[in-house]
């Protein structure tokens, strides 16, 4: 999938949930840039890996500082949408991450979720943020007073496509 493929289709799902969970659309957005290698790693829509009992498939986990290869049970979702808006409702009602809820900092934000799932040796923050900057996905994180976002205000349909 082309990366500008990906941005038009994700975009609009992460913006909803910013607006919903308020979990920032860049954010969510570079978090499933490197989960799903922009879009080309997707098992039943799970754009973010979440874990379940639906689907057993062979996964990469960072463990003790080593990325180790191990089955994990996965969940399915009918869309893409269905996965962005379920992963920033977990994010939303986690304890662990209430900080996270409403920080317009992009950086800081991506600071926390490396700090709390303990990805520090991974540099996790750091590629977020790089992907972030690179694709200037901070731009989305906008919203004007009128509450139309700036890919709305671009002409683009905020539904999925």
């Amino acid at each position: 999938m082309r990366k500008e493929d990906f941005l038009h289709q994700i975009m609009p799902s992460a913006m909803q949930a910013m607006q919903r969970y308020g979990i920032l659309a860049s954010v969510l957005v570079a978090q499933a840039i490197i989960e799903s290698k922009w879009g080309n790693s997707v098992y039943g829509n799970n754009i973010f890996g979440l874990k379940d009992r639906c689907m057993e498939r062979s996964t990469l986990e960072f463990v003790d500082g080593v990325w180790v290869r191990v089955l994990k049970n996965f969940r399915v979702y009918k869309d893409w949408e269905g996965s962005v808006h379920d992963y920033a409702k977990s994010l939303s009602t986690s304890p662990e991450y209430s900080q996270l809820l409403y920080e317009m900092d992009y950086r800081k934000a991506c600071t926390m979720i490396q700090d709390i799932a303990g990805m520090a040796a991974a540099g996790y923050a750091d590629k977020l943020i790089c992907l972030i900057e690179e694709n200037h996905l901070y731009q989305y994180d906008r919203v004007t007073t009128e509450g139309l976002s700036h890919f709305e205000m671009q002409g683009m349909s905020m539904r999925s496509v």
